[in-house]
């Protein structure tokens, strides 16, 4: 089956950037670990390519997965974002 992901993250993530280079190590990282326990969370400072790097990841390993994309948003916590995944 074949996923359209920039079409159903259109309101979640931009769609996959084109021209977007680089970062082969992690995302041989990101597989290896998505494999292993089928999760990832990714942090970081704003504006370094977080989501650009999600997005191509997706797009690249995860067309035939079911997907649950969840965006910490300043001020939240790590406990509201564990709250949010159980319930």
């Amino acid at each position: 089956m074949n996923i359209d992901l920039d079409k159903i993250f259109k309101n979640f993530l931009p769609a996959c950037p084109k021209d977007f280079t680089g970062r082969v190590e992690e995302e041989r990282q990101l597989l290896t670990t998505f494999e292993e326990n089928n999760f990832f969370l990714i942090s970081g400072e704003p504006g370094i390519g977080k989501t650009s790097f999600v997005s191509k990841f997706l797009k690249n390993h995860c067309q035939d997965k079911e997907i649950h994309y969840y965006k910490i948003q300043k001020g939240e916590s790590l406990e509201l974002l564990l709250k949010n995944l159980l319930s």
